[in-house]
């Protein structure tokens, strides 16, 4: 299957052991005791954290989104060695 195979096999093992995890402690078996009613947002901590990772999350995409496009180009004008060429001068 290649590297959809590998992708298929990663979403499978996380959220198996995502499923996991969460019971484990939703169960008590933990010293770490959780439970449904205790899991609420607070607004105010949620308005924080997304004022300050946000913007970071936005340059980001926008990196990654430029990448996309440059590549798509360098496939359509260029070549595979055009492509792993700016892979490989992109992390100098």
């Amino acid at each position: 299957m290649g590297v959809q195979g590998a992708g298929v096999a990663t979403v499978v093992a996380q959220g198996s052991i995502s499923i996991y995890i969460l019971r484990y402690y939703l169960k008590g078996n933990s010293s770490l005791n959780l439970s449904w009613s205790n899991i609420t947002l607070k607004f105010s901590l949620v308005k924080e954290i997304l004022s300050v990772g946000f913007p970071a999350f936005v340059q980001q995409a926008s990196g990654s989104l430029m990448m996309i496009a440059i590549n798509a180009m360098l496939i359509q004008h260029g070549s595979d060695l055009h492509v792993a060429s700016l892979g490989s001068f992109s992390e100098l």
